[in-house]
């Protein structure tokens, strides 16, 4: 599997990578020794992972579409044809495009937050966080010890772009990154994601699974911190020490903030 890192630039060093997980794919995590890859039709982002050229083509054939009758019939049955043929072409082509992209989703912040708390987790949940140096470090290197590993697929990390893509704007002109799966709507910026991306050859999007399992060693884990949701009783902290101390996992840590969710 080839290797590649972009946007370095964005990262700071302060910055930390949290991934907010409920107790399940805690402990997911640590029996199979497997980060999940969702494949991202399976988002709720019906952009997520299309081609900025195919998304304008999708808005401009929407917006093109004629209705007025002073319009000559045969022009505007032309038109309203090839705006259809344009838009049916956009659903083939960016379910196959999405069905060859695996994405691993972290945020980048210094500190925890708690609109992600809220998002995508409970009063028993967790974050895991990391140093971003770290975990590209040791993606990169293990990848290197496999060499024949999925020898037809890209491993690409990085941070997300985010542009007016939900409605699009016309007259933007941003730049873009040279993966698609790297950009979303201005509407996510909040998040300030981070992102590992598996990427398969276009011949296996119809075969391809709903997800993809990457094996873990014990060098990942040891790169992880643990914190604990801000609500989290404190008998139940004490039951996910003494769970975490039985799967080998780092000793968790109470989350800092004082905030109430």
């Amino acid at each position: 599997m080839k290797f590649k890192e972009i946007f370095k630039s964005k990262l700071k060093e302060d910055d930390f990578l949290w991934r907010y997980l409920d107790l399940h794919k805690l402990i997911d995590l640590a029996t199979n020794q497997e980060l999940h890859f969702t494949r991202v039709d399976n988002f709720s982002d019906p952009f997520e992972g299309v081609t900025y050229r195919l998304i304008a083509k999708r808005y401009f054939a929407q917006k093109s579409n004629m209705t007025s009758p002073v319009i000559d019939k045969t022009i505007r049955d032309q038109n309203n044809a090839n705006s259809k043929q344009t838009l049916e072409s956009y659903k083939t082509e960016s379910s196959q495009k999405q069905r060859t992209q695996f994405i691993n989703c972290w945020i980048r912040s210094p500190r925890e937050s708690v609109a992600m708390w809220n998002l995508y987790s409970n009063g028993d949940s967790v974050a895991i966080k990391a140093k971003p140096k770290d975990l590209v470090n040791y993606f990169q290197k293990n990848l290197e010890l496999q060499p024949h590993f999925c020898p037809d697929h890209q491993f690409i990390c990085g941070s997300v772009k985010y542009i007016k893509l939900n409605p699009l704007d016309p007259f933007d002109k941003p730049t873009l990154p040279n993966y698609s799966s790297f950009k979303k709507d201005v509407a996510y910026d909040y998040e300030k994601e981070f992102r590992f991306l598996v990427a398969t050859p276009t011949s296996l999007a119809d075969s391809n699974p709903d997800f993809f399992r990457y094996k873990i060693s014990k060098n990942f884990i040891e790169l992880i911190e643990i914190v604990c949701h801000p609500e989290m009783e404190k008998w139940k902290f004490e039951n996910i020490k003494c769970l975490c101390e039985k799967l080998g996992l780092p000793e968790p840590t109470m989350s800092r903030t004082e905030i109430r969710i």
